[in-house]
This record gives C-alpha cells, sequence and structure tokens, in this order.
C-alpha cells in the first residue's frame, strides 16, 4: 500500500505539469489528501517503524508536503489498537501467565494504542489499579527492514523534501531512538530517576514502576490519569486569561482547567503571560492582551474559531479585550466565557463591606488595594477598559458569566450582564450561593465546577 501511495505521487506530478496552471493546484491537492488519508490508514496498520517515522512527520512542515504532514496528525493522539489475542500471547511470553492468572483485572479493550505497542487498565492481585504496556510482538526483531524499506518507498515516490545527507540523519536517528523505546526496562529506570530528582515537588506526580510485573516487553505501572493541553486538527482556539488580581498568577494553575477544555472541544488552548502591576499599571495588560488576539489571526485562525475567556481579573480583561476588538474594527471572537470577573473601578463600598464575610478567597480590602495598584492614575478608572461594566457592548460577542451571591465581585458580573442585554447581546448568566469566587476552575473537585463546566462547553458549542 506504502509504495502504491508513493507511485501515484509521482505519476500525479508528471501529469500535472503537463495540464493547464490554473487547474494544477487544485488537483494535486485534491489528490494529495486522498493518498495522505490512505497512508495514514496504513501507517495505523503496520505499527512500529513505520507508524514512528508517520508521527514525526506529523510535527514537521519541511519532511514531506504539507497535505501528508496535516493528515499524519491522526497519528499523533492514537493509532488502532492491536487484537488481543496477540497481546495475550505477548503477556504469556513475558510473565509466564495469562491475563486473568496474572492480574485480579485486566481490561481487554486498550486504554490506549501506540506505535510500538499499547496500554491496557489493569488491577493487580493485591489491589492496586495498574496500566499495562505491552509491546507488540515481533516489533523489535522487524524495525530495522521496516525502516530500510519505508525510506525506499519514500525516495522512489518523490514524497522527501529534504537532502540526502539530511534523509540519513533523520533514519538513524529515528532507529537509535527507536531501540531506546523498545527497551521497557530502560523507560522504567528512567522513571525511577525522575521520580528521586522531583520527590520534593508536590505539584509533580510520577507514577510508579510495578517491577514485578515488568520486564523488557512490559512495563507496569500505577495509574495515573489525566487530561490533553492539545488535541490534533483542532476546530476551537481558547485564549484563557488567568486571574491573580492583576498583580500575579501563573499559567500552570490552570493547566488541568486548560486540558478539559482542549478535550471536551477539541480545541488548542492558549494561556499567555500578560504584565503585572505595579511595575506596569493599566492599560499595559489590556494592551498586550489585545495584541494575542492579533497573533492568533496571524496565524490563520478565524475570529468564529477562537474563543476568550478568563476569570477574576482575567475576567475583567476579557470584557476588555472585546471592547478593544470592536473599537479597533476587527472581528469579534465566536464568543466569550468570564468567571467572576472583575469590572469595575468604582465599586460601591456598601456592597463591598456587606458581602466582604462571606467571600473565602477575596476581601473588600483586596479590592480596593488593586484597585489603586492596577490603576493608580484615577483619570483612567472610567475607561471602559478599565471599567468594562461602564462599556457599551453594542456588536459585543455572546456572553457567559458566572458569579456566586457570596462574593464581593458579585455586582461587578451584574452590572456587565446588565449592560450587555441592553446592547442586544446574548448572555448566559450562571449564578450560585454558597460557592467561592471563580469556582469553576475548581474542577473535578468540586461537584458544582462540574455540572458548570458541561454548562460552559454546551454555551461555547452553541454560540
Amino acid at each position: 500500500m506504502t509504495a502504491s501511495v508513493a507511485g501515484r505521487y509521482a505519476s500525479e506530478k508528471v501529469r500535472s505539469s503537463l495540464g493547464s496552471s490554473d487547474k494544477k493546484e487544485e488537483r494535486l491537492s485534491n489528490t494529495y489528501d486522498k493518498m495522505a488519508n490512505d497512508i495514514v490508514s496504513t501507517l495505523g496498520e503496520l505499527k512500529g517503524a513505520v507508524m514512528k517515522v508517520g508521527q514525526i512527520a506529523s510535527q514537521t512542515q519541511d519532511f514531506l508536503p504539507k497535505e501528508f504532514s496535516t493528515a499524519l496528525q491522526k497519528l499523533q493522539k492514537e493509532a488502532p489498537p492491536m487484537d488481543f489475542s496477540l497481546i495475550r500471547q505477548q503477556i504469556q511470553n513475558e510473565l509466564g501467565g495469562q491475563p486473568e492468572d496474572i492480574f485480579d483485572f485486566f481490561e481487554q479493550e486498550p486504554y490506549a494504542a501506540a506505535s510500538i505497542g499499547q496500554v491496557h487498565r489493569a488491577m493487580t492481585k493485591d489491589g492496586r489499579d495498574v496500566i499495562v504496556k505491552v509491546q507488540y510482538p515481533g516489533v523489535d526483531k522487524s524495525c530495522d527492514s521496516d525502516l530500510k524499506q519505508l525510506r525506499m518507498t519514500l525516495k522512489l515516490g518523490g514524497l522527501l523534501k529534504i537532502p540526502k545527507e539530511s534523509v540519513d540523519q533523520l533514519f538513524q536517528e529515528i532507529l537509535e531512538r527507536l531501540h531506546e523505546e523498545l527497551d521497557y526496562q530502560n523507560e522504567a529506570n528512567n522513571i525511577k530517576r525522575f521520580q528521586a530528582f522531583h520527590k520534593d515537588d508536590l505539584g509533580l506526580i510520577i507514577p510508579t514502576v510495578v517491577d514485578e510485573l515488568s520486564t523488557r516487553r512490559i512495563l507496569t505501572m500505577e495509574l495515573v490519569e489525566g487530561d490533553h493541553l492539545s488535541v490534533s486538527n483542532p476546530s476551537t482556539t481558547v485564549l484563557y486569561l488567568h486571574g491573580g488580581a492583576y498583580v500575579g498568577g501563573v499559567t500552570k494553575t490552570y493547566h488541568n482547567l486548560a486540558g478539559r477544555l482542549a478535550k471536551k472541544l477539541q480545541a488548542d488552548v492558549y494561556l499567555p503571560v500578560y504584565p503585572f502591576a505595579p511595575e506596569h499599571p493599566f492599560p499595559a495588560a489590556v494592551n498586550r492582551v489585545m495584541e494575542a488576539y492579533e497573533y492568533l489571526l496571524s496565524l490563520g485562525k478565524k475570529p468564529q474559531d477562537i474563543v476568550i475567556a478568563g476569570d477574576s481579573a482575567g475576567g475583567g480583561l476579557t470584557l476588555a479585550t472585546l471592547l478593544h476588538i470592536r473599537d479597533k474594527g476587527l472581528e469579534q471572537p465566536r464568543c466569550a466565557v468570564t468567571f467572576s470577573p472583575g469590572s469595575n473601578a468604582f465599586p460601591d463600598d456598601k456592597i463591598l463591606d456587606a458581602l466582604d464575610p462571606s467571600d473565602a478567597m477575596l476581601s473588600a480590602d483586596i479590592i480596593r488595594t488593586v484597585i489603586d495598584i492596577y490603576i493608580p492614575n484615577p483619570d483612567d478608572r472610567s475607561h471602559p477598559y478599565a471599567s468594562p461594566c461602564l462599556g457599551d457592548y453594542t456588536g459585543i460577542c455572546p456572553l457567559l458569566i458566572t458569579a456566586s451571591t457570596d462574593e464581593v465581585l458579585y455586582a461587578d458580573g451584574k452590572r456587565v450582564r446588565r449592560a450587555a442585554e441592553q446592547a442586544g447581546v446574548r448572555v448566559e448568566w450562571i449564578e450560585r450561593p454558597g460557592v467561592f469566587h471563580v469556582w469553576p476552575i475548581m474542577v473535578p473537585f468540586l461537584p458544582e465546577a462540574n455540572k458548570d463546566l458541561k454548562r460552559v462547553v454546551a454555551f461555547i458549542k452553541d454560540a
């Protein structure tokens, strides 16, 4: 199949050179798209070295034609699984027994599949939840010959876009890295080294290797579940602006939320770093976020595929950016999401003080102090980018706003809602009592956060 595709590619290049120039590009692109999908299917079935080359090719635009690189991105996430009878035989060969005899439970359906092996969930006889990584039978023995054959096929088809000496270096590097990957004991030792090095890093979880159930071709580890931060072929781009009262905050805090949004929305999620006050007071952060939006447009992202979201100070920046986009004459994003947005540099002191006792995260004094730090010039505080609740929301994209009745920023969210609805903007309002500031970011630990994230995802998809 691979050779057949390569032959069609080469023959199509010859035919296109004889046709009219105005049809040439379109005909080539259509043909290449079909051939690329054919070869992706074949690579997934072949596994091993051949599929590994496909995965590498998907990450670079100068190895194969763009149609092939785009199609090969499908191989990055997951490959077609191997029949379980072959997995069973490999476990018998390596561990000396059938899966049901060695483990208390072994799930036949693979948890994930890749180029040289696939992963199954299981439970040990002593009750530990684990994943078992099983190398495909014979893949280590066929590695060298498969690489040699694939290189010849790509060369004959005229598919390689790099010089011969670079091809030699590339395939030699692939061969060396493959031999390392094929030794699961090497991987187990590296995991242990990382565990020792990061033993004091409480924010980093590294699974423990189960040595008695691991060999050169079987790797059993403690099950640690997580989410992807990005996906192949994203249909949506999320620009997420973190909170931190305009004076701090780190993007790492939001990796869990970003991963869930990426997975549920089939999205790329960007977590930009913006400048903090007092070194960089208003409007530095607003300008930087505006630059981030324009950067996404420069990458070819379409406004209708972009979502801007943020919490607390990031929610205020989200609203300010929407107004800035409109004022600059640019097209609005698909929609925007704001969790407990800070939006008013002229808060009502009576409301702040009344809600102060019930807010577990913020206080009235913090809000007043932040305003002085972020917007030191009183004349700037009436600007809609500094106090988005004062803005004219005509022409602004659909908005989702969350607000807790117990937080000091409750009135801020209500004022934005009122201003947006008066301008004819579609507003989805989520209000909850008894929860804390920016509660939706606390997925999966908070039941209310889990429920409301579903509403956020539905809102974005329907916008």
